[in-house]
């Protein structure tokens, strides 16, 4: 949602903005191991031992992947084809890690080639969780391929494969309106258009963005009995990220607005609209609203979070300050 936000900003520090946001996040988020190539990390004594240790795993796999590849390509199912993709995969990065970026992006490139032929052969009865979860994976392959037309295209294709979920969904709940049927359309066709937005056609996803708030809306004209105020918030934070994904922001900031108000000490509410303020309106909004919310929490955990994102504000407002030489009014989003 950041980077959707900050394009909107003026040109000229835009990378200055991309820096600022990478920073601030790593700062607070710790030593998460999500950058790539960290699978089967290899422990060594040393940068040389390490290198060397990678070739050797890499090149003691080469038998598991031929033999992985012969199966898919005799018998490709979805059992097949999966293997096939995490050997290419696994020995992808062990080549990485020994230093030969060439040999990995190529074996990077046939764990994608084979993740695709994961999907075309994957059950009926994959959920939206298993299907979510080879569509990244082949995607991250292709990355690391630095194949980025693949990228979007596997993004594309699979937005475009959903279609026919997603005119279900919505007649459904056009047709039988309660509160599952409309939460249902508002999800289907909210994963449809991040799918659109990753591939690269954001004009394509933001009027399904636009329908997809529009049926979470709907959903709480019918709530269900048992539903409680988190419950409600958070769908209604839902539909704020949809509609701020289409940058409808009064309609965002609207949602997100009326979600506060219902759970106002829920750091993960709180912290969505914040998040919402950095783009549509600055990171003075963002640190306004961290101060507002701030006070309203006792002491532990949740407050020392919120002190340390405002301690990485002012930090980061400093360093800019000093080293680029910019004021406030360069962050002004037009």
């Amino acid at each position: 949602m950041f980077m959707d936000s900050i394009r909107r900003g003026r040109k000229k520090y835009r990378v200055v903005l991309i820096i600022v946001v990478v920073l601030l996040v790593f700062s607070l988020v710790g030593a998460y191991a999500f950058m790539g190539g960290n699978r089967g990390n290899v422990m060594g004594g040393g940068e040389e031992n390490t290198i060397a240790q990678a070739l050797q795993y890499a090149r003691g796999m080469q038998s598991a992947v031929d033999n992985a590849k012969a199966k898919a390509d005799e018998e490709p199912d979805y059992t097949t084809c999966s293997q096939a993709a995490d050997t290419y995969y696994q020995q992808a990065s062990y080549y990485a890690q020994a230093e030969n970026p060439e040999m990995a992006k190529v074996l990077y490139d046939w764990a994608g080639y084979y993740y695709g032929k994961t999907m075309e052969n994957a059950p009926e009865g994959l959920n939206d969780l298993g299907q979510d979860q080879i569509i990244q994976k082949q995607a991250d392959a292709y990355t690391k391929a630095e194949k980025n037309d693949m990228v979007n295209k596997v993004y594309r294709d699979f937005a475009r494969s959903i279609q026919p979920a997603s005119n279900s969904a919505a007649a459904k709940a056009d047709a039988e309106p309660d509160h599952d049927n409309c939460l249902q359309a508002g999800d289907t066709l909210y994963r449809q258009a991040a799918y659109y937005a990753q591939g690269g056609e954001t004009g394509t996803a933001a009027p399904i963005y636009i329908r997809a708030g529009d049926y979470y809306g709907k959903a709480l004209d019918y709530p269900p009995e048992d539903m409680d105020d988190l419950r409600h918030a958070q769908i209604l934070t839902t539909q704020a990220n949809a509609y701020s994904m289409a940058e409808e922001n009064d309609k965002a900031k609207s949602a997100y607005q009326q979600a506060v108000a219902l759970v106002p000490t829920d750091y993960s509410i709180n912290e969505a609209y914040a998040y919402f303020l950095w783009g549509a309106e600055g990171m003075d909004a963002m640190e306004g609203h961290f101060k507002d919310f701030r006070e309203k929490l006792p002491e532990g955990e949740d407050r020392d979070k919120v002190d340390q994102w405002l301690e990485s504000i002012a930090a980061t407002n400093q360093q800019l300050q000093e080293e680029f030489q910019i004021d406030e009014s360069d962050f002004i989003v037009e």
